[in-house]
């Protein structure tokens, strides 16, 4: 004597399985700003409601961070024109480092991916 489950109940189950872990993937909670004097959703509403693909979201002990989409590998270059445009040159990439350099001096930058859509930058 054997349990006998109707296919159309079993497939009903399965199919609200996957509905409920597909809807707490997508609705887990981002990955926190590095920088707790911004939130993660004022961050990314600073980037998509701004018309440049780049923004200065919030300055953090003397360091200036900045949100850009990752867009294949182009947020970074996207962080070095930035820069760039305020006075310093761009000199080299050691690792995930970047230094800049103008007469006054040297600067360091760095990016990193968050939340795999967005890249996060700062000098």
């Amino acid at each position: 004597m054997g349990i006998s489950v109707n296919p159309k109940i079993l497939i009903g189950v399965v199919i609200l399985v996957v509905i409920v872990i597909a809807a707490l993937f997508l609705l887990k909670p981002k990955e926190p700003f590095p920088v707790k004097s911004i939130s993660t959703s004022e961050a990314i509403d600073k980037l998509e409601q701004s018309e440049d693909d780049i923004v200065l979201v919030t300055t953090h002990n003397n360091k200036n961070w900045y949100l850009t989409s990752n867009d294949k590998g182009k947020g970074q270059e996207k962080f070095i024109k930035t820069i760039e445009s305020q006075g310093w040159k761009f000199d080299e990439q050691e690792g995930s480092g970047l230094f800049f350099s103008n007469e006054s001096g040297k600067r360091i930058g760095g990016c990193k991916i968050w939340n795999s859509k967005y890249l996060v930058c700062h000098n």
